[in-house]
């Protein structure tokens, strides 16, 4: 897994307007924070565990500020409200 980062929230994703995520680039390294609304991330796929369904996201076209190399990213919901963020 990559280097990435784990956030939770007490309120629901789905009611969230501004999601701050922080990011690192696989090509230079530089880590940044990048914000994404609700309607940034898409449902790939829902997966039942233990403690609820995991939720898989991506978040497509993201560009470092560093280095202008555009990546896909991969958000994880699990449990509930908290999220991981993969690059």
């Amino acid at each position: 897994m990559q280097k990435g980062s784990y956030l939770s929230y007490k309120t629901n994703i789905y009611k969230m307007k501004k999601i701050n995520l922080n990011l690192c680039c696989k090509k230079c390294g530089n880590t940044f924070k990048y914000v994404v609304t609700r309607k940034d991330l898409q449902e790939n796929q829902l997966v039942p565990r233990s403690m609820g369904c995991e939720t898989e996201y991506t978040l497509s076209e993201v560009i470092c500020p560093h280095c202008n190399r555009e990546f896909e990213v991969e958000v994880f919901e699990y449990p509930e409200n908290t999220f991981q963020v993969t690059t």
